[in-house]
Parts: C-alpha cells; sequence; structure tokens
C-alpha cells in the first residue's frame, strides 16, 4: 500500500509503461486498506488493473492531484482496464478529477472501468470524475460514479468529448 517503491502500484504501472505489448496489473490477497498517492500515475500502454474489490482497496489521491493520467498509447495497444478499486480524492485544476484519458501528443485509450466506486473526486474543468477526450472511448460497467464535482464545466461524474461518431 505504498505510493512508491518495489512493489507498489505506482512502480508496477511505471513497469509496465516502458514494456511493450498488454501488461497486467494484479494485487496480492494481502492487499488491502489505502494506497495514498503523491501526484497522478501516469499510464502510457495498455493495461488492465485487477483489484481485489472496492471494499477491500481504496486509492486515495488526497486532494493532491488526479489518480490516473491515461494517454501517449500506441496503436494497436489501447485498451486499458481498470477493476475492483475505489477511487477517491482525485483533486485537479484541469479535467478528470480521478481519471483524465486524452491522447497527450499519442491515442487515447479505450478505457474500461468495472466493479469500481469512483467518489469524492473533483475538478475545475470537465469530468469530476472521469474525463475522456478526443479520441478516447469509456466503458463503465458495474461499478458507482457518486459525489463527485466540476467546479466550472459540466460531467460533475463524467464527461465524454471530442470522440468523433462516438456518443457518451
Amino acid at each position: 500500500t505504498n505510493d512508491s517503491g518495489a512493489g507498489s502500484l505506482r512502480a508496477a504501472i511505471t513497469g509496465a509503461n516502458g514494456a511493450p505489448g498488454p501488461d497486467t496489473v494484479s494485487f496480492a490477497a494481502n492487499v488491502t486498506g489505502s494506497i495514498v498517492l503523491s501526484g497522478a500515475i501516469p499510464i502510457s500502454g495498455a493495461l488492465e488493473i485487477n483489484g481485489p474489490g472496492p471494499g477491500v482497496l481504496t486509492v486515495n489521491a488526497n486532494d493532491t492531484d488526479r489518480i490516473f493520467t491515461v494517454g501517449n498509447i500506441g496503436i494497436p495497444d489501447r485498451v486499458v482496464s481498470i477493476s475492483g478499486l475505489r477511487l477517491t480524492n482525485g483533486n485537479t485544476g484541469g479535467l478528470g478529477g480521478a481519471i483524465y484519458n486524452e491522447p497527450l501528443g499519442g491515442e487515447a485509450a479505450e478505457l474500461t472501468i468495472a466493479n469500481c466506486v469512483v467518489t469524492s473526486n473533483r475538478s475545475y474543468g470537465e469530468g469530476g470524475a472521469i474525463a475522456s477526450l478526443n479520441g478516447g472511448s469509456l466503458t463503465i460497467t458495474n461499478s458507482a460514479i457518486r459525489r463527485n464535482s466540476s467546479s466550472k464545466y459540466d460531467g460533475g461524474g463524467v464527461y465524454v468529448g471530442g470522440t468523433g461518431n462516438d456518443q457518451p
């Protein structure tokens, strides 16, 4: 449940970002409680994050930044899936309080959120919880998106924009 160092979520994702092809990050059975972050964790490659369940493990941004910035992903490896986590206390002056999915110089992800609770996140721009823009797709299943806010623009919970013919 450390923010950094060997065995941390940040180290696992950083290693996956540097490896070719899709990767999977899973948690050991004894990992419970909260991972309190010091800043956003970038995701720049195809990745599947499998948490033990939102009632078991929380990723807490501690009101310092968003939780995940997803982007700069190469084709064809655009799939990013996050499941089984509680994502809370993201806070950004930009878009996507918990998760921001945009190209950032590469491609945006085909992002799936499943079996998660995304709560108490804030953004100044669109998507208090999640913002997916400019070619990024977003699928949310069996998840709760609640008590998130956007202080200036649209999408207190979720904002999807600039996706061509896709509709939120």
